[in-house]
């Protein structure tokens, strides 16, 4: 069996994990953002970090690729003031130019409407910033109460506007639907608000709310104070959402994202074709072949220049990374290639799996298209989860 282990790191993800609230819906790591004077702490241990790591993988013949891409993330990382959120980045793109990049494919900043401004914006496209993703989450004042969003409708409407005068390439906006008490009328509201807007945004991510243990959505609906959708509706809210975005020229290139042609998140890509990333950040995932970890989530210890533990580590075995690279790489729309597993790991999809790719395919959950792709088809996409878990 062959395995070509990439030694090429694709992606720079570096988590701020500050929020001026905390959503109850959310299980990402952050923590509410009182002390303004933070931010330059942080960016320091974050950049510290990001030399220490890319030092130490350096030395193991592990650098970064010709054109990575990096991804702001969190927590909203435009809590942070406007320098120093500058600071951080064109830090981490002097770096990656030291080490051998010749060009950032695509730097990706996270953003939420109650910290935004045009100034902002105009700063991060002054320092190279390709994109930026809108936390709006919903776009009707019911939605945003049911989801206790810190701000309103057109808040969010106004960051848009304010995103595309700062001439930002690619402004990708971030979506909820399924939140409790949500119709297909109040769908329908939200969708008659973007159309305004649409001409404005080249990628939509648009997720139906999930119940992450540990969050008080999820507490609550353990006690019955909140409800979740029928399974019905929210197909139908899906198929909706799908036929809208498709009308307006954002086509779906993977199971929750869409986006206009040449506007598709190379960083998030990246992680669908299970390709070598480095996290900074407390509670970031790097994944460096074949080893996955997860920093310690200690935000005191890690902005007094304290190393961070690891929450957790895993080293996979081939047949572990190969199902993997299968698994994430049927969420795209495209799905997978055969021929580009079989290079990277020396194993025939077909032969591996067996009768399983055989009875999902005849049962119309998956298509393979003869020579080289396997995908989920439109009936396979709304099943995607119990597909996959038996691929895993």
């Amino acid at each position: 069996m062959r395995h070509v282990i990439p030694n090429k790191i694709e992606g720079f993800y570096i988590h701020i994990p500050f929020c001026k609230a905390k959503c109850p819906y959310c299980d990402f790591f952050s923590i509410p953002y009182k002390d303004i004077t933070l931010d330059k702490l942080y960016v320091n241990a974050a950049l510290s970090e990001f030399d220490k790591r890319l030092t130490a993988l350096i030395s193991q013949g592990i650098v970064p690729s010709n054109n990575p891409t990096i991804y702001i993330g969190g927590g909203t990382p435009t809590v942070f003031s406007i320098s120093e959120l500058s600071r951080l980045i064109e830090e981490v793109k002097y770096r990656l130019y030291k080490e051998g990049a010749s060009h950032i494919r695509e730097i990706t900043v996270e953003c939420n409407p109650e910290s935004s401004s045009l100034s902002l914006f105009k700063r991060l496209n002054k320092i190279g910033v390709t994109r930026v993703s809108i936390g709006a989450q919903e776009l009707i004042h019911k939605g945003l109460l049911a989801l206790q969003r810190p701000h309103i409708p057109d808040d969010a409407i106004n960051t848009i506007i304010m995103a595309g005068e700062a001439n930002i390439a690619s402004i990708a906006i971030d979506l909820i639907y399924g939140w409790p008490s949500q119709t297909l009328s109040d769908l329908n509201n939200t969708l008659c608000v973007l159309e305004d807007i649409m001409p404005r945004i080249q990628h939509v991510s648009w997720y139906e709310l999930s119940y992450e243990p540990h969050t008080p959505f999820f507490s609550m609906r353990q006690k019955g104070l909140i409800q979740p959708l029928d399974d019905d509706t929210l197909i139908e809210m899906a198929q909706l959402i799908k036929g809208f975005l498709k009308s307006k020229g954002i086509y779906q290139y993977e199971i929750s994202n869409f986006s206009r042609p040449s506007h598709e998140c190379a960083h998030n890509i990246s992680y669908w074709e299970n390709r070598p990333y480095l996290g900074i950040g407390p509670s970031a995932v790097s994944y460096i072949p074949p080893r996955r970890w997860q920093n310690a989530r200690d935000i005191a210890a890690y902005m007094r220049g304290e190393a961070l533990g690891e929450q957790w580590a895993e080293t996979l075995s081939v047949e572990a990374s190969f199902r993997e690279t299968v698994v994430i790489g049927l969420r795209k729309i495209r799905g997978v290639s055969q021929k580009q597993l079989k290079d990277r790991y020396g194993i025939d999809m077909f032969s591996y799996y067996g009768n399983i790719i055989i009875e999902l395919i005849d049962a119309g959950l998956l298509r393979y298209d003869g020579n080289d792709l396997v995908n989920l088809t439109k009936r396979g996409l709304r099943v995607s989860n119990e597909i996959l878990s038996r691929l895993v």
